[in-house]
């Protein structure tokens, strides 16, 4: 009876190992798709509190120059001509390229969120596939230890002995 037992054992850990193997490999790919809907989320965030702030910038960019052609207006000066006018336009430039500059940040830092979730989506997958080789690996493992379990005796006999 107790030979019988142990090899109840033997495939049941087998079953239990490749299972749990399993199980591991589906746990880690849901988590996967979860982190990378949320990093793409994130870079959704990132685009629209960007373009807000580069919105922002342009309304500042408006204030600025108002305020130069009025302080030239007060001392007296045209603000369309000469000097006044080309810091206005240097003054407009700068915005711009800020502008242009807060653009290719918020790109690249949403693209890294976006990059981030895809390395992790991978990484699932990964595992699930591991887990698969890992539960076959158990199962082939456990196969080979119980039929160990069974060996030819010099009669001739085949027999269940444990050594």
């Amino acid at each position: 009876m107790l030979p019988l037992l142990t090899l109840g054992a033997m495939a049941g850990g087998s079953l239990m190992s490749a299972f749990g193997s399993l199980s591991a490999g589906k746990k880690a790919d849901k988590e996967s798709k979860l982190q990378q809907a949320l990093s793409y989320q994130q870079a959704k965030n990132i685009e629209r509190v960007g373009r807000i702030q580069q919105g922002r910038l342009v309304e500042q960019k408006g204030a600025t120059l108002g305020k130069q052609r009025t302080q030239y207006a007060k001392s007296g000066v045209r603000a369309g001509t000469g000097t006044p006018l080309m810091v206005a336009v240097e003054t407009a430039a700068q915005y711009d390229r800020d502008v242009e500059l807060m653009g290719q940040d918020i790109m690249a830092e949403a693209g890294l969120a976006r990059f981030q979730g895809d390395i992790a989506r991978k990484r699932g997958k990964n595992q699930k596939s591991a887990s698969k080789w890992q539960a076959a690996s158990s199962l082939l493992t456990g196969g080979a230890k119980l039929g160990s379990t069974f060996t030819t005796t010099q009669d001739g006999t085949r027999g269940l002995f444990f050594r």
